[in-house]
């Protein structure tokens, strides 16, 4: 048997870059689609804004990081919020924990009074450890945080029995026949660090101790679960947002839907203990006092006072500020436009951490309540005329979505494939081709490259609508099993443990198309499960249509030629 040999031509960037610059330039002064011009110019323009090859840092964009952090930290604008606009906002948090508390409360037996806000019980039995590092471990595995001491800030010790009485095989351990509350570490308070966003700008980040994100987690977890009772979905509402951009860009002249969208600057390093303390019930400004981190160490300063209430890696940050932006909302449309007590209309309202969309005509009231909260709107990407919006990474001109493609990296073979899976995208939503994928196909070894279904991750192969399976492939955990034992003992068997429910997926083929379907129980335990790691699903090559011509891309008639011809060079 022969093996037959395929050249792989070496890849470089820069030749990348300059065909797929040539491509969109060709493509942006195209006259008979607005769209695609103006889709293939904003691609064009923003093409390196996110590139940033693995193993590369920019110390300079580093130090304004951190520049950046200390001078929030130490200049945070005065909470002047008051009035009726205060009134409505509180009520609703208000209403929002208590309404949780009760309903979760019952859930899981605990004793409540009237109108009671805050319930420990109700609040740790959602608990969870980020994936991350955490101040104190000694890595961000989960063996490695949650196997030896604790880490913890000392206020935020005073809730592990708490989190005993709800998870006592995490956080106790067996001592001569007796269980005893698991050991800690006491630090001061979380690590600062920096990431890059741009190749000029790099993100600061804390690091939590480990006791302290499985508190704050709790406490994000119950208000996210709260304001679901209200209407607002977490897993659905980046999707609610880019549909409500994509609506107020149609005629954003203000002929036709009014839709505006807002981005804030900093929003998490700008939410004070003053506005939680303005806002929320007093046991729970208490409660997230005690869980915050006080302090962060920042290279090359040191150990820093917070004067926020948490910093972008707190566990409870984002699910904070959603909470509060959300009823500075409720409060603009119960004060202006009269609206229902305690109800959202979520058809016309968007909000997603910083991301806030609103009709028009609340725009400048909306603004003026942020800056009374001491946050600042970023008015290079807030948009409430014209026809461009844009929210939660989605961005849409006159109701069509022109998103560029973010090429992070093009160092190893799957940041590769991710870029062609993305260029790919690109080129479906707008029905062009891009020579630059065939320069990407030609630096790939085919031998190891398949086609994978649509729903796949982007490293998984190249993902084709033609991709049919041969075979009926189920992918299931096993049966999840209370497990009473160490946390020591389960990692050690290689299992893991969770309090989330098991979810299985199923493929099969129905009418020559694969239909994957999720299942997941919704029940809550506050027991551990135990669950063997599941084995992966390998992907095998399957037969692809034959090709309808060899005359290059440029000449295909239609999507579906070329998906036939991309088929083809992946399988050849």
């Amino acid at each position: 048997m022969v093996k037959r040999l395929q050249k792989v031509r070496l890849f470089d960037a820069a030749t990348f870059f300059t065909i797929i610059t040539s491509d969109l330039e060709s493509l942006s002064v195209c006259t008979d689609r607005l769209t695609l011009g103006y889709a293939s110019e904003r691609f064009k323009n923003r093409i390196l804004k996110k590139y940033c090859p693995t193993g590369t840092r920019n110390p300079e964009a580093d130090r304004s990081a951190v520049d950046k952090f200390l001078a929030v930290n130490a200049n945070q604008l005065p909470v002047t919020l008051s009035g009726e606009l205060l009134g409505e906002a509180r009520d609703f948090i208000y209403t929002v924990l208590e309404r949780g508390t009760k309903v979760f409360g019952e859930a899981v037996g605990a004793d409540l009074v009237p109108q009671q806000s805050l319930d420990f019980l109700t609040v740790f039995s959602r608990w969870k450890i980020g994936s991350g590092a955490s101040n104190g471990a000694e890595g961000p595995h989960f063996c490695e945080k949650m196997t030896g001491k604790l880490s913890t800030s000392n206020n935020a010790s005073r809730y592990l029995g708490v989190l005993a009485h709800v998870s006592p095989t995490v956080f106790t351990r067996t001592t001569n026949e007796a269980r005893t509350l698991v050991e800690v570490s006491k630090v001061r308070g979380s690590k600062g660090s920096t990431v890059p966003k741009t190749p000029e700008i790099s993100r600061f980040i804390a690091s939590e101790p480990v006791v302290n994100m499985c508190d704050q987690l709790a406490a994000a977890n119950f208000i996210i679960d709260s304001l679901s009772l209200f209407g607002y979905h977490i897993d659905l509402q980046q999707d609610r947002n880019k549909r409500l951009a994509e609506l107020g860009s149609i005629r954003g002249d203000g002929i036709g839907l009014r839709f505006c969208t807002l981005d804030l600057e900093s929003a998490s390093d700008r939410i004070t203990p003053a506005l939680v303390k303005l806002l929320f019930p007093p046991e729970w400004y208490h409660f997230l006092m005690d869980i915050r981190s006080e302090s962060c160490s920042v290279p090359g300063v040191g150990e820093v006072e917070l004067s926020m209430i948490g910093t972008m890696g707190n566990g409870f940050t984002f699910a904070l500020m959603t909470f509060i932006l959300t009823s500075l909302v409720y409060a603009l449309q119960r004060v202006y436009q009269d609206s229902k007590r305690n109800a959202i209309d979520w058809t016309k309202v968007g909000v997603y951490g910083d991301d806030i969309i609103v009709d028009t005509t609340l725009a400048l009231p909306l603004v003026s309540a942020l800056t009374s909260c001491g946050l600042v709107v970023n008015h290079n990407k807030s948009y409430d005329t014209g026809y461009f919006r844009e929210s939660c990474g989605g961005d849409y001109f006159n109701g069509y979505d022109v998103t560029p493609v973010y090429i992070k990296s093009l160092v190893s073979r799957a940041e590769r494939i991710i870029a062609l899976n993305q260029l790919l995208g690109w080129c479906r939503k707008h029905k062009v081709w891009l020579t630059a994928i065939d320069y990407l196909l030609g630096s790939l070894d085919k031998r190891d490259l398949n086609l994978v279904p649509m729903y796949e991750d982007d490293y998984a192969g190249v993902k084709s609508p033609l991709y049919r399976p041969t075979y009926v492939a189920t992918r299931k955990f096993m049966e999840p099993t209370i497990y009473n034992g160490d946390i020591p003992l389960a990692c050690a068997l290689g299992g893991y443990v969770s309090t989330k429910p098991c979810v299985s997926l199923r493929s099969e083929i129905i009418d020559d198309y694969e239909v994957v379907t999720e299942i997941e129980d919704s029940g809550f335990s506050k027991e551990l499960y135990f669950t063997k790691r599941d084995a992966k699903v390998k992907y095998f090559r399957t037969e692809v249509p034959s090709v309808t011509t060899w005359a290059g891309a440029d000449h295909l008639k239609g999507p579906w030629e070329w998906e036939s011809y991309l088929a083809a060079m992946v399988s050849c």
